[in-house]
């Protein structure tokens, strides 16, 4: 039953230990480096990929900018 005046379609509060995580053996703990390795690896990539774009946008202004100055201003 809902608490009167409780907000609908709430979603339950999770609450997140901050004990660590322990590794019972050391094929898990080799398991959690990579892991560890393979989310960090595809950081990389995804920032690099972020990177490479922002760059392409830079660039696609530059050569807007570059065009709009190339035209000739006629004044009647």
């Amino acid at each position: 039953m809902a608490r009167k005046g409780a907000r609908k379609n709430m979603l339950p509060v999770t609450r997140r230990t901050t004990a660590p995580v322990r590794l019972n053996s050391p094929m898990a703990a080799a398991a959690a480096a990579d892991v560890q390795g393979a989310v960090v690896e595809k950081g990389i990539e995804v920032m690099g990929q972020m990177v490479d774009k922002q760059l392409q946008i830079i660039d696609e202004a530059q050569e807007k900018a570059e065009n709009f100055l190339k035209k000739e201003v006629k004044l009647n």
